[in-house]
């Protein structure tokens, strides 16, 4: 799964100090509720990664029409 780092260098702009609370927060949880859903390890951790990366791009996105 991605780190924050990683998810942060995805997306200029995004301090990893924010991405990285993000994915401490709300990590666990998701990757478990994605598990109950897919029952594959890998495939919840690629589901996890997506919710994120898609999370990320919807904000950044809202913040350019503010």
């Amino acid at each position: 799964m991605l780190g924050g780092d990683a998810l942060a260098k995805k997306f200029e702009g995004y301090e990893p100090k924010y991405v990285n609370e993000l994915v401490k927060n709300y990590g666990d949880m998701l990757y478990r509720i994605c598990l109950c859903i897919v029952c594959d390890k890998d495939d919840a951790e690629d589901a996890v990664q997506d919710t994120f990366l898609k999370f990320l791009t919807l904000q950044k996105s809202t913040k350019k029409l503010l």
